[in-house]
């Protein structure tokens, strides 16, 4: 792992110019067949989002829904690349992202009431969201789709992983012990990462976080084709 003494202004500016192709090829040492399987299963989201692209006079909600879905799929994409680089607190910011904007989606695309508090209070959410209702803030996705399960009719295991991931990725999105962790090095003298950069000694925790992205990127593909498939006979 490449040592940088922040205290000294040159070893800052060769970390701001750094290609990190020797932090890209360690880590594709321990993931050659995961990073491909990922990429395929990204080309096939953009291939199943030509849906969006190619429809011929779209309605507003095809515009509105395909826009997260392109987020869901390039957020996702990003977090990858963070977490290939050894960012692993903006990758799981983007991770969470991604997330919210795929439950946007879902929510955008049906044509139906939720609920969207404890109170049972109704919302037509596709009409207020173009109305910049307060409720219809994307933070709110995840828990609005976690609780209209039914009424959305969701795979609630695929839905059941989303949320989970939404709320350890929540983590990510503030400082916390986790942000903190994720920042020190592993070796002998325990010291400060500045930048990215592979940590071997952290194989175990980068094998989960390559794991739950591969798994959640899996859920995508048929997803767009549904989440479309809603929008355009909403």
């Amino acid at each position: 792992m490449k040592v940088i003494e922040p205290r000294k202004v040159e070893d800052v500016v060769n970390e701001l110019f750094d290609d990190y192709r020797q932090t890209l090829e360690d880590f594709a040492k321990n993931y050659n067949q995961e990073i491909l399987e990922f990429s395929e299963t990204i080309s096939k989201c953009h291939r199943n989002y030509q849906l969006f692209s190619n429809a011929k006079n779209p309605s507003n909600r095809i515009i509105q829904v395909g826009g997260f879905v392109y987020l869901s799929i390039d957020n996702a994409y990003t977090s990858m690349k963070l977490l290939m680089l050894g960012y692993l607190t903006p990758s799981g910011n983007m991770l969470r992202q991604s997330l919210e904007s795929t439950c946007m989606a879902i929510l955008l695309a049906t044509d139906c009431e939720i609920e969207i508090d404890r109170k049972k209070q109704k919302s037509q959410f596709y009409e207020d969201f173009v109305n910049d209702k307060k409720h219809t803030k994307s933070y709110r996705a995840v828990s609005y789709v976690d609780n209209n399960q039914q009424i959305l009719g969701v795979n609630d295991q695929s839905i059941s992983s989303v949320v989970k991931g939404k709320q350890f990725y929540n983590q990510y999105s503030h400082p916390s012990k986790m942000s903190i962790a994720s920042r020190l090095t592993s070796a002998n003298n325990i010291s400060w990462l500045m930048g990215g950069g592979y940590d071997k000694k952290k194989k175990s925790i980068y094998d989960r976080k390559f794991e739950a992205r591969v798994n959640y990127v899996g859920i995508l593909p048929t997803l767009i084709l549904e989440v479309f498939d809603r929008a355009k006979h909403a």
